[in-house]
């Protein structure tokens, strides 16, 4: 239930963040109303496919920009393969309550490319 209502508020931010600017005289109380729109709208979805494109600063590096394909399935399934960038070909996937909710990971440099890593997914080499 939680991981549901995150994932809404994340689509509904991502929404308010790529739509226009929200005016600052408006109540606080429309934006709560468009939340709870927006996470009703997000229960009605049962999967979806994305690209997703990052780039991240560890520390005070800037890293490469990376492309990631990305599906979610309910009740909380997620797959990830990397398309370019330095993790090009890495894999991984998280369901919820299976593999001790550990994130399993297949790395394709490694001698035996198909070796599933499992590490917590509060892990910081996740990150």
């Amino acid at each position: 239930m939680f991981c549901s209502r995150l994932m809404g508020l994340l689509v509904a931010v991502a929404v308010l963040w790529a739509g226009p600017a929200w005016p600052a005289d408006v109540p606080a109380g429309d934006l709560l109303r468009l939340l709870d729109l927006a996470d009703t709208q997000y229960a009605k979805i049962q999967d979806y496919t994305s690209t997703m494109v990052s780039r991240e600063r560890v520390g005070e590096v800037l890293r490469p920009q990376e492309r990631v394909l990305l599906k979610f399935q309910r009740p909380f399934k997620v797959y990830m393969r990397w398309l370019d960038g330095p993790s090009k070909g890495r894999e991984g996937l998280f369901v919820s309550g299976a593999h001790d909710n550990k994130f399993l990971i297949s790395e394709p440099r490694v001698f035996q490319p198909r070796f599933p890593a499992a590490p917590d997914p509060t892990d910081r080499r996740l990150i």
